[in-house]
């Protein structure tokens, strides 16, 4: 899929979002570690913007979300950021906005409430770690040191 072909090879992926979409933000960082088995951060913008925001270099990879409401400015703002210093977005919106930066692959998607899309964006993620998944050997959603429901603590 063109996702996986922008993105390319990666071992760590930070996701990153504002306000509602912090929920996603965490679950997406999940789902990374569970299905594809790398590091991924998920961190709110305004933490990124203030420290890690200095790992950003070529080949540095991240999921930013940016709804439409209170936080779009500043989301589409990292995102920009991000990829000046050579680092590649996936940016899941529900904008029309469009980019000519070649760094900045746009993923929309059609929930409009920025609190609804919370759970609408969490959809582009999961095709997102299926894929990585799939290119790496893995099958997504089987588990070799646990299982889905905790019975073990």
């Amino acid at each position: 899929p063109e996702i996986t072909r922008f993105l390319g090879e990666y071992d760590h992926i930070e996701i990153i979002g504002r306000g509602p979409s912090y929920s996603s933000v965490l679950q997406g960082a999940l789902m990374f570690k569970e299905a594809v088995r790398i590091p991924a951060g998920g961190i709110l913008g305004g933490e990124f913007r203030h420290g890690p925001m200095e790992m950003v270099k070529e080949g540095f990879r991240a999921i930013v979300f940016a709804p439409e409401g209170n936080t779009f400015d500043q989301s589409i703002k990292m995102a920009l950021d991000i990829a000046r210093f050579k680092g590649k977005v996936i940016l899941i919106t529900n904008s029309d906005i469009k980019f000519s930066e070649p760094n900045i692959h746009v993923f929309r998607i059609s929930v409009k409430d920025e609190y609804l899309f919370a759970i609408g964006g969490i959809i582009p993620l999961q095709f997102i770690v299926n894929f990585r998944a799939i290119d790496l050997g893995l099958k997504p959603g089987y588990f070799t040191r646990g299982a889905k429901i905790t019975k073990v603590e």
